[in-house]
């Protein structure tokens, strides 16, 4: 599987308008479309929206990881199983999805 690139992503409006999202320096570029249809309708508000979550998801990616680690760590410590926490395994699950892996 191919590894996303890490960033850091930055949403942008560029003068004319336009939205997307960068990897800055990398010259790695994600149109973020400012139309969403849903019912008919446009929503720019709900396009930028998605396009700062985007943005954010690789490093929301990378801190959970962290976080589940540390959560993890605490758990060993009070001499229970990290499997046992349900936080923990639904997070992993999470990073499988965006990963393109199954979860064991």
């Amino acid at each position: 599987m191919t590894k996303h690139t890490p960033g850091p992503w930055k949403f942008k409006t560029a003068a004319n308008g336009d939205n997307g999202i960068s990897a800055y320096d990398t010259g790695i570029f994600a149109e973020a479309f400012a139309d969403i249809r849903h019912a008919g309708e446009n929503n720019r508000d709900e396009a930028l929206a998605n396009a700062r979550v985007i943005a954010a998801a690789p490093d929301l990616l990378l801190k959970g990881k962290h976080l589940a680690v540390k959560l993890a760590e605490v758990y060993r410590a009070a001499g229970q199983s990290p499997k046992d926490c349900q936080a923990i395994r639904e997070w992993m699950e999470a990073v499988a999805k965006a990963e393109g892996q199954s979860c064991p």
